[in-house]
């Protein structure tokens, strides 16, 4: 029997289905989307593609989303427990889901006490994955669950990045804009760039560019910056990027000297920003 298996949810597991989670070994649970009155669970019932194409139709769909169902948790704690002698659950980022708490919660019951841990998670999928190839090691070949949660530390409060829509349709459709700004920025060619600080989305640092140029190039510079910064406090980093439509963030980086990662979010991120949401950010590796 492993000493520890890992465990993610729909979000954390960006791009693979729920079988391809598990063929890896994973745990895995999801949330759930309801899109225009119809419940769909990301990588069970519908694929990031599925939702590209169905947005891309519906540029004004309704779309909400709801936590992981306790059923779930309590159902894959114990499957995990099966299969190995601790479980160690990393969730969405607390600031954008209620389902870390929830998962605490029915970890203190008897039967997972001392046996499951859920971690006080900042991470959101792409941070999570440019450390991937070093957490799976650690899951693998450590006696103890803290050797993993101590590694995830070291960046869970000090993760920095910047996204940005395609377009303002989701923005709009999901309330986060007004009509007049919706119709403004449209005419405009508006790109809103938003902070993602420690997996929590900080609008009122939101900065704007017009043009994708322009836009592209901006985040760049932010994430150039940010990536000094850090660094110069002593830690080895990484740049990852997410321009799943090509719009040339690639490129603007790159031109900052840095040589990114291409990563991917999940559906529970676009269902709120639209599909083609794009960003950058950095995540520590390591201490120097």
């Amino acid at each position: 029997m492993k000493n520890i298996i890992l465990m993610l949810d729909s979000s954390g597991t960006a791009g693979w289905t729920k079988a391809e989670s598990e063929a890896k070994g994973l745990l895995w649970v999801p949330f759930v989307l309801t899109i225009d009155g119809v419940d769909k669970k990301p990588g069970l019932d519908i694929t990031t593609q599925e939702l590209y194409d169905y947005l891309a139709k519906n540029t004004q769909a309704k779309i909400t989303t709801s936590q992981v169902s306790p059923a779930d948790l309590t159902d894959t704690f114990r499957e995990g427990l099966k299969r190995a002698k601790h479980v160690l659950y990393i969730p969405i980022s607390q600031g954008l889901s209620s389902t870390m708490s929830t998962a605490i919660a029915i970890a203190r019951q008897d039967e997972f006490k001392g046996k499951v841990t859920v971690y006080q998670s900042n991470f959101i999928t792409p941070w999570l994955k440019s450390i991937w190839n070093q957490i799976i090691d650690l899951v693998d070949n450590s006696e103890d669950v803290k050797t993993v949660t101590d590694f995830l530390d070291i960046s869970n409060d000090k993760m920095y990045g910047w996204i940005a829509p395609k377009d303002l349709d989701r923005l709009y459709a999901s309330g986060r804009i007004k009509k007049v700004q919706y119709i403004m920025g449209k005419l405009m060619k508006v790109y809103p760039i938003v902070p993602v600080i420690n997996g929590s989305v900080n609008d009122t640092g939101t900065v704007k560019a017009r043009g994708v140029e322009a836009a592209t190039k901006k985040v760049a510079e932010l994430v150039d910056a940010k990536q000094k910064e850090i660094e110069a406090e002593g830690y080895e980093t990484v740049v990852w990027y997410v321009d799943d439509f090509n719009l040339g963030l690639k490129e603007a980086i790159e031109a900052t000297g840095i040589k990114p990662l291409k990563m991917n979010v999940g559906a529970e991120i676009i269902a709120h920003l639209g599909a083609g949401s794009w960003g950058s950010g950095v995540q520590i590796i390591k201490k120097k």
